[in-house]
């Protein structure tokens, strides 16, 4: 006989490691909840709440676009002070990882985009992933003469728990890692681009910065984004994968530059990069390459 059966997690206290993502706004778990609340308030309807946990009930946040609970936020007053943000339950479908696993997708689908998963059956049966800093507590139908070695394929995710201090939601609901980043001296490119005054685009700065030589070696692959932070401000993040060399696979760059007419001021430039398989952190890091 086959049974419906929804697993959550209850543990109070969870030690892992980090999601990552490629965006910054939005809050972190360790912050205070007013602060992280703060982001949202304008762009979501945010009212207070509870959810019971091990019979005991606690204060929560609730974040809500229209009638969609998208996730909530709270303090354990027994292990922290009450206004520490120690956890992020996560329940709409609308926040994803940065490769677009969230709530309702299945286990077979983590698999296609996931290698180190980890069946957890502490507190409720979930799943953990290799670099990424959230439970997934998974539920569904349980299949004939199955032996709970490992959590079917066919279970899909039910509820996403963030506890980890570098994770955090953004206001355009992903999940994502505060990144490490190696910061990068402006003087010398910044002096060069004030006397030039045919810089159009923040993209253009970008690639006056950043040049390297194409080659039909390899399976390289450029990209460039720029996020407009308002008053001539621009955040643009250039991402080279695919490099030609033996331990770095990607490289990652982020330049904030503000313009006045045709007069461009470099601000900050940073940068971290991923390593090849086998040869390092497969995150953005700024940890070496071995």
């Amino acid at each position: 006989m086959k049974k419906t059966i929804l697993f959550l997690l209850v543990a109070v206290m969870i030690t892992v490691t980090s999601l990552s993502s490629d965006i910054s706004q939005g809050g972190y778990v360790g912050q205070t909840v007013s602060d992280f609340i703060s982001n949202f308030e304008s762009l979501f309807n945010v009212v207070n709440g509870v959810i019971s946990l091990n019979g005991n009930d606690y204060q929560t946040y609730d974040v809500f676009e229209n009638d969609d609970l998208l996730f909530q936020v709270g303090p354990f007053p027994s292990y922290y002070d009450d206004k520490t943000l120690t956890r992020i339950w996560i329940y709409s479908p609308q926040i994803k990882t940065e490769k677009g696993i969230g709530i309702g997708n299945t286990y077979a689908e983590m698999k296609t985009q996931y290698t180190d998963i980890y069946s957890s059956f502490e507190g409720g049966m979930g799943l953990w992933i290799e670099g990424l800093s959230a439970f997934f507590s998974m539920g569904g139908e349980v299949p004939e003469n199955y032996t709970w070695e490992d959590i079917p394929e066919n279970f899909t995710i039910q509820q996403i728990t963030l506890v980890d201090n570098d994770v955090m939601i953004t206001t355009d609901k992903r999940i994502m890692k505060k990144e490490s980043f190696e910061i990068i001296d402006t003087q010398t490119f910044g002096t060069e681009v004030s006397h030039k005054t045919n810089i159009k685009t923040a993209e253009d700065l970008m690639r006056l910065y950043y040049t390297y030589e194409e080659s039909e070696e390899g399976n390289q692959k450029l990209s460039i984004e720029t996020v407009d932070l308002s008053d001539g401000r621009y955040e643009v993040t250039l991402i080279h994968e695919g490099l030609l060399d033996d331990s770095m696979y990607a490289v990652k760059i982020v330049m904030t530059a503000s313009q006045i007419g045709t007069t461009w001021t470099v601000e900050e430039i940073k940068r971290n990069w991923k390593c090849r398989q086998g040869r390092g952190h497969q995150n953005w890091g700024i940890e070496l390459c071995r």
